[in-house]
């Protein structure tokens, strides 16, 4: 918010820019008094990247895919505990989707940050957790986790043999954290234009690709006029998340 309100307040000139993630638009959706717009306020120059979450549960539960997760979440109503990795972020939500639209009761327990929360899952101290796939992969992988399957609408690069929880029992699931470039409102049409195929050229490069494939993250080029528009879909999204999860700050 504070970085967001800079960029908001500086000339538009192309020399102040945002580097904007999935939780700029999830601010925005918790209708609270900001300094600024996220629609009005800024220039949209396109989206460069994503990565999914991967929903992982401690080897002890006796559940080895979503469909069998979801059948226990279900006889064991408000006894799972997951770990966040913070309340209101985009893991409390996405977690809090996920499991609405499953039909689950959970217990949602927030830790300060990703590393807090995946310790908690790999001590047992929580039954499952869902961070991005770049943190949680090497733990499954080695078998300290047990991956059943990624948040996004398909499966995700670096790890192509886990199914995505759409494919596997809950259709409709799309849950990223994104990455993109905003600039301040009225940023002229040349520049925006300049920028956009600036961060294009980097992100089609093999150096970038393979960096940020390590992390579990996939490049995702828009254009300008797609990734506002986009970002206009994803508060509305996040805003009928939050009514429908009946998820509060408080």
């Amino acid at each position: 918010m504070i970085g967001a309100d800079i960029v908001a307040k500086s000339p538009a000139d192309g020399y102040t820019l945002l580097f904007a993630t999935a939780s700029f638009a999830m601010t925005s959706a918790w209708d609270r008094k900001l300094p600024y717009d996220a629609i009005r306020d800024f220039t949209a120059i396109g989206m460069l990247a994503y990565t999914p979450f991967m929903l992982t549960v401690h080897p002890t539960l006796p559940a080895n895919t979503v469909k069998e997760f979801i059948a226990l979440a279900k006889a064991k109503p408000d006894q799972l505990n997951v770990s966040t990795t913070g309340a209101g972020g985009i893991g409390h939500l996405g977690t809090a989707m996920f499991a609405n639209m499953a039909g689950l009761r959970i217990n949602y327990v927030p830790y300060k940050g990703t590393g807090p929360a995946l310790t908690a899952a790999l001590s047992g101290e929580v039954h499952f957790t869902m961070v991005t796939i770049g943190t949680s992969l090497p733990y499954a992988r080695a078998g300290k986790l047990r991956a059943l399957g990624v948040s996004s609408a398909r499966r995700s690069a670096l790890a192509p043999d886990i199914p995505s929880i759409a494919e596997a029992g809950v259709p409709g699931l799309d849950v990223v954290t994104w990455y993109g470039l905003s600039a301040p409102r009225n940023l002229p049409a040349a520049i925006v234009s300049r920028l956009h195929s600036e961060m294009a050229a980097i992100a089609k490069s093999a150096e970038f690709r393979d960096q940020i494939a390590a992390l579990g993250i996939e490049p995702q080029i828009t254009a300008p006029r797609e990734f506002a528009e986009f970002m206009k879909s994803d508060i509305a999204r996040w805003s009928r998340a939050i009514k429908d999860t009946g998820i509060t700050l408080n």
